[in-house]
């Protein structure tokens, strides 16, 4: 694997960095799932983690339910 690559997987993204790779709201919803399964969701850290995250893309509050409940039902099969 080449370094800087390998860099950039061993340092942990702001909610903010993350958000600002999305160019609309129909990548910040591609994005947020993927977040949502690198995390526990269970850890007070990583639940504000994903709130921010959330606010800083602008998801609408009906999206990120429908986004949590799909990954949760995903998870448990």
């Amino acid at each position: 694997m080449a370094e800087p690559t390998f860099d950039a997987i061993q340092r942990p993204f702001s909610p903010g960095q993350i958000a600002a790779l999305a160019v609309d709201c129909e990548q910040a919803a591609e994005l947020y799932p993927t977040a949502r399964v690198a995390t526990d969701r269970d850890e007070p850290a990583e639940k504000t983690f994903l709130r921010y995250l959330s606010e800083v893309s602008d998801l609408p509050a009906e999206l990120v339910v429908h986004l949590e409940t799909w990954v949760a039902s995903d998870l448990e099969t």
